[in-house]
């Protein structure tokens, strides 16, 4: 919640940037180990409904519902030759 309070002051010229900063510092503050997708959720259950945001705060809300959802894509292995006589 800190730093979403610390983004309602931000105006809407800095609001993408703000936003990008914010990520990064929830990011960078993050226990080692912990699993970024559950600290999202956590995170996003702390802030209250209802509430209006500005446009950095929401910008940094949609960064942390990514990151909930765990929309982040994985490499995958397709099986060296194997894998391509099989195609």
């Amino acid at each position: 919640m800190k730093i979403v309070d610390g983004l309602q002051e931000v105006s809407d010229m800095r609001a993408e940037v703000a936003a990008r900063e914010g990520f990064l510092e929830w990011v960078f503050t993050l226990p080692t180990g912990a699993s970024p997708a559950r600290a999202a959720r956590d995170a996003l259950d702390e802030v209250p409904g209802g509430c209006r945001h500005s446009r950095a705060a929401k910008a940094f809300l949609v960064m942390l519902t990514e990151v909930a959802l765990d929309r982040v894509v994985s490499p995958v292995r397709r099986g060296g030759r194997a894998g391509r006589r099989l195609q």
